[in-house]
């Protein structure tokens, strides 16, 4: 039988609250994420089509933890669900995944070793596009790309420039996409090569923060929609406001959301077992010092091992 209280907080297409307090639900099911109970290998997120995450990178969302990339790609699969069934909206989003440019790429040149082999590196590109789009002809063709533009949006507040900070990743994404887009014949094929990206800097950008770069990431995946900086306003707090309990109520709503969401095959068993974990531990206080230990523990072990795909 479905435990009602904590699957019922899902309800589709509604946005990520970036304010307010986190709900009786979410604090349920991330007590129990972030305690660190159960096997690391387990799949505790997995679609129909065997998309899946382990339980080990899911609980980098608890607070303090460097959010491990395989999350980030989770949340993408679950906007792109969002997208697909919101038919309202005039245009779509389409989010790809953490891997769409690897560190290889970068590793392959030609012989002289100066150049990139763009060949080689499109091959990769253009491979990993079309499986995204495999199931959709007519998205394929990005009829919704109406603009050129690149925008590159850090929330680190860095007086550094593009050619400083961005231009060798960007300009081979960059260069990539132009080379996809020509392929499939798109009028704005030259215009994404040709233009220079914009960087836009939030107002909720940190100078001291190097910790929590996947909450902000996945907080602009959802809420951006091409406004420029003056007129993009999230409601969030500053780092000079203070915001390290807002944050950690993001981490919080981003494991709910992907938890308990209706493409994740493994909810009802993940609410089950939230619900247990709650009846174990009544105690408010040994409760929250258990995860408080389990927090450290996982933290020592992230930094240890240096996760190189953490974002």
């Amino acid at each position: 039988m479905t435990p009602p209280s904590v699957l019922s907080w899902f309800v589709p297409r509604i946005q990520t609250a970036t304010k307010g307090k986190a709900v009786q639900d979410e604090m349920m099911i991330c007590s129990y994420l972030f305690s660190m109970e159960g096997s690391e290998l387990d799949f505790i997120f997995e679609t129909k089509e065997g998309n899946a995450t382990i339980r080990d990178y899911m609980q980098t969302l608890a607070p303090s933890l460097k959010i491990e990339s395989n999350v980030i790609d989770t949340y993408c699969l679950v906007l792109n669900h969002e997208q697909g069934v919101n038919n309202k909206r005039k245009k779509t989003k389409h989010f790809f995944h953490t891997g769409m440019i690897t560190r290889d790429m970068f590793n392959w040149k030609m012989e002289d070793g100066k150049k990139y082999d763009e060949k080689k590196q499109y091959k990769a590109f253009s491979d990993t596009m079309k499986n995204e789009f495999k199931k959709d002809n007519e998205v394929k063709k990005l009829k919704d790309l109406e603009m050129g533009t690149t925008v590159i949006i850090d929330n680190s507040k860095t007086p550094m420039s593009y050619e400083a900070k961005y231009k060798k990743d960007c300009d081979v994404l960059k260069n990539m996409f132009s080379m996809y887009l020509k392929e499939v014949q798109h009028p704005k094929a030259k215009e994404v090569l040709n233009k220079k990206p914009t960087i836009l800097r939030p107002k909720w950008g940190t100078k001291e923060n190097n910790t929590d770069c996947g909450v902000f990431l996945m907080m602009h995946m959802e809420n951006y929609n091409g406004e420029n900086a003056r007129n993009w306003d999230l409601e969030f707090p500053t780092e000079e406001q203070g915001n390290r309990c807002d944050i950690i109520k993001m981490r919080m709503r981003f494991a709910a959301k992907m938890l308990t969401h209706e493409i994740n095959i493994h909810r009802e068993e993940m609410s089950k077992q939230a619900l247990e974990f709650a009846e174990t531990n009544k105690e408010k206080k040994a409760r929250e010092e258990l995860i408080k230990e389990a927090i450290k523990v996982k933290k020592q072990k992230q930094e240890s091992e240096r996760i190189s795909s953490a974002i």
